[in-house]
């Protein structure tokens, strides 16, 4: 079985939150299965691995993000400048 990361993630956003007077960098969970049961406010990546009612350590809505397919080559000629 592979790992699954967060950061490679569908629902995985990076976000800067005040802490004091400086910014952290903080991964937040927008997948609605694992938001705040209150306000529905996306919570920490961390917190929801943990919790095994929320994502957990297996990774329940864990969705790989799409790779981006590169252009294709056709019959186009590319000049170059110089």
């Amino acid at each position: 079985m592979t790992p699954k990361y967060c950061r490679d993630c569908e629902f995985c956003k990076m976000e800067y939150v005040p802490q004091g007077k400086h910014y952290i960098t903080m991964y937040l969970c927008g997948n609605i299965n694992c938001s705040d049961p209150v306000d529905a406010s996306p919570i920490p990546c961390g917190i929801a691995r943990k919790e095994s009612i929320l994502c957990g350590m297996q990774g329940k809505y864990h969705q790989p993000k799409a790779t981006p397919k590169a252009p294709e080559q056709g019959n186009v000629i590319q000049l170059e400048t110089k």
